[in-house]
């Protein structure tokens, strides 16, 4: 038992330079507009002069700016890209960020709320049911940037270069989830230790006679076998005894009886004689 418990403890040991070297290698992304509640959120899009696409979304943007309900939470910004070489780098950048390094799919229209990008829009007369659910994902994100205390302009912090776009988001969140395997891990080893160390001691209250004195109880058990025996037979041998006392008795008292009575009818004959 003691065994394991070292080879655990030194699982743990093992594994606690590479949580430290871990969380050391992370970096924490900076942000170039901390948002107060209640404060307006950038709504970025990139656009094509030109593009059928980015004119829906335009379109949609210019009937969300009557909209009482969501009109005030954001200012919209745009960036055409087709024709602004500056404009597209800094697209390109923000698609790395968000994790898209294939140049095929770096398409407009992009528009980013927040940290959450979009890329592409349908047509609400061809894609009706595609349309509303753009729609409502845009409403769902302008309300959450909005309400969330934590909110970060990537696009901002890009544009600044307070953020790096080659740390990006997947990358980030890949380190994230490997530190929580990691610890994971180290909490399963603790509890495992934890529960060894119980059972060890509950074990541990419990006897277990050596092989020496297991052949000691072998060999005394023995003498106590026969001892046994010997009574057991003692035992027989007084209940008989006693009983064939008795039976000679009876045959005794039998034969006297028989004598007596014979006596007894020989002198009845003698009377007769005489």
């Amino acid at each position: 038992m003691k065994k394991v418990f070292k080879v655990l403890l030194v699982l743990i040991v093992a594994l606690m330079p590479f949580v430290a070297v871990s969380a050391k290698t992370t970096k924490t992304t900076t942000t170039t507009a901390a948002k107060i509640e209640g404060n307006k959120v950038n709504f970025y899009v990139f656009h094509g002069n030109g593009c059928t696409h980015c004119a829906d979304l335009l379109s949609f943007l210019s009937e969300l700016d009557k909209d009482p309900e969501y009109n005030y939470m954001y200012d919209l910004v745009k960036y055409e890209v087709w024709y602004n070489q500056e404009n597209a780098t800094l697209m390109t950048s923000v698609f790395k960020y968000f994790g898209v390094t294939d140049e095929n799919k770096m398409g407009v229209p992009l528009y980013v709320i927040g940290d959450q990008h979009f890329s592409g829009f349908p047509n609400p007369t061809s894609q009706a049911e595609a349309y509303k659910k753009a729609t409502d994902d845009i409403k769902a994100a302008l309300k959450k940037a909005y309400t969330d205390a934590n909110y970060k302009d990537i696009v901002a912090g890009i544009g600044s270069g307070s953020i790096d776009p080659d740390e990006s988001k997947a990358n980030e969140n890949s380190s994230k989830d490997t530190n929580n395997i990691i610890g994971y891990v180290i909490i399963g080893l603790v509890v495992i230790v934890i529960i060894a160390i119980i059972f060890g001691r509950h074990n541990s209250d419990v006897y277990y006679p050596t092989e020496e004195e297991d052949d000691e109880e072998e060999t005394t058990e023995e003498p106590k076998k026969e001892v046994v025996e010997e009574k057991v037979v003692a035992k027989k041998v007084a209940v008989k005894k006693p009983a064939a006392k008795k039976t000679t008795a009876k045959t005794t008292a039998k034969k006297t009886t028989k004598t007596t009575s014979t006596k007894k009818t020989a002198a009845k004959k003698n009377t007769k004689k005489k």
